[in-house]
Protein backbone atom coordinates (compact mmCIF):
# COMPACT_ATOMS: atom_id res chain seq x y z
CA UNK A 1 0.00 0.00 0.00
CA UNK A 2 1.43 3.60 -0.90
CA UNK A 3 2.31 5.03 2.35
CA UNK A 4 0.44 7.98 1.72
CA UNK A 5 -2.80 6.28 1.31
CA UNK A 6 -1.95 4.20 4.57
CA UNK A 7 -1.45 7.08 6.42
CA UNK A 8 -4.34 9.41 5.28
CA UNK A 9 -6.65 6.06 6.63
CA UNK A 10 -5.16 5.81 9.63
CA UNK A 11 -5.31 9.61 10.51
CA UNK A 12 -9.03 9.81 9.30
CA UNK A 13 -10.28 6.25 10.87
CA UNK A 14 -7.41 4.70 13.11
CA UNK A 15 -7.51 7.59 15.45
CA UNK A 16 -8.90 6.57 19.29
CA UNK A 17 -10.80 9.39 19.74
CA UNK A 18 -12.72 9.27 16.62
CA UNK A 19 -16.35 7.44 16.92
CA UNK A 20 -17.53 8.90 13.09
CA UNK A 21 -15.95 9.46 10.35
CA UNK A 22 -17.04 9.79 6.66
CA UNK A 23 -14.56 9.97 3.84
CA UNK A 24 -15.14 9.99 -0.22
CA UNK A 25 -12.13 8.43 -1.18
CA UNK A 26 -10.94 7.85 -4.72
CA UNK A 27 -8.09 5.47 -3.13
CA UNK A 28 -8.76 1.89 -3.07
CA UNK A 29 -6.34 1.82 -0.96
CA UNK A 30 -7.67 4.33 1.85
CA UNK A 31 -11.48 2.82 1.04
CA UNK A 32 -10.27 -0.39 2.21
CA UNK A 33 -9.70 0.92 5.71
CA UNK A 34 -13.29 1.79 6.29
CA UNK A 35 -15.33 -0.65 8.52
CA UNK A 36 -17.98 0.07 5.91
CA UNK A 37 -18.41 0.93 2.26
CA UNK A 38 -20.70 2.63 0.04
CA UNK A 39 -21.28 2.98 -3.51
CA UNK A 40 -22.96 6.05 -4.84
CA UNK A 41 -23.92 6.20 -8.58
CA UNK A 42 -25.82 8.68 -10.61
CA UNK A 43 -29.06 8.12 -12.62
CA UNK A 44 -31.01 9.88 -15.10
CA UNK A 45 -34.05 9.43 -17.07
CA UNK A 46 -33.94 11.93 -19.40
CA UNK A 47 -35.98 14.66 -17.03
CA UNK A 48 -34.28 14.47 -13.81
CA UNK A 49 -31.35 13.48 -12.01
CA UNK A 50 -30.45 11.93 -9.04
CA UNK A 51 -28.09 9.83 -6.87
CA UNK A 52 -28.24 6.51 -5.40
CA UNK A 53 -26.36 5.18 -2.30
CA UNK A 54 -25.42 1.51 -1.72
CA UNK A 55 -24.03 -0.44 1.02
CA UNK A 56 -21.27 -2.86 -0.33
CA UNK A 57 -19.85 -6.04 1.73
CA UNK A 58 -18.17 -9.27 1.82
CA UNK A 59 -17.97 -9.88 -2.32
CA UNK A 60 -19.66 -7.29 -3.40
CA UNK A 61 -17.21 -4.76 -1.67
CA UNK A 62 -14.32 -7.04 -2.78
CA UNK A 63 -15.59 -6.41 -6.41
CA UNK A 64 -16.21 -2.89 -5.82
CA UNK A 65 -12.24 -2.28 -4.56
CA UNK A 66 -11.11 -4.62 -7.27
CA UNK A 67 -13.34 -2.20 -9.51
CA UNK A 68 -11.25 1.14 -7.93
CA UNK A 69 -8.06 -0.62 -8.64
CA UNK A 70 -8.64 -0.89 -12.51
CA UNK A 71 -10.72 -3.98 -13.15
CA UNK A 72 -12.40 -7.35 -12.30
CA UNK A 73 -9.35 -9.38 -13.13
CA UNK A 74 -8.00 -11.76 -10.83
CA UNK A 75 -4.88 -9.61 -10.23
CA UNK A 76 -7.11 -6.60 -9.07
CA UNK A 77 -9.29 -9.35 -6.63
CA UNK A 78 -6.32 -10.53 -5.37
CA UNK A 79 -5.09 -6.73 -4.28
CA UNK A 80 -8.28 -6.37 -3.22
CA UNK A 81 -8.52 -9.12 -1.09
CA UNK A 82 -5.56 -8.30 0.19
CA UNK A 83 -6.32 -4.46 1.02
CA UNK A 84 -9.01 -6.33 3.24
CA UNK A 85 -6.81 -8.12 5.24
CA UNK A 86 -4.64 -4.87 5.19
CA UNK A 87 -1.49 -7.28 3.85
CA UNK A 88 -0.11 -4.34 1.77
Amino acid sequence: MDARARWSARRCCGSPRATRCSVSPTCPQVAAYGDRHFVVTKQTDGARTWSEVCAVAGEARVQELAAMLGGQGAENVAAARALLRRET
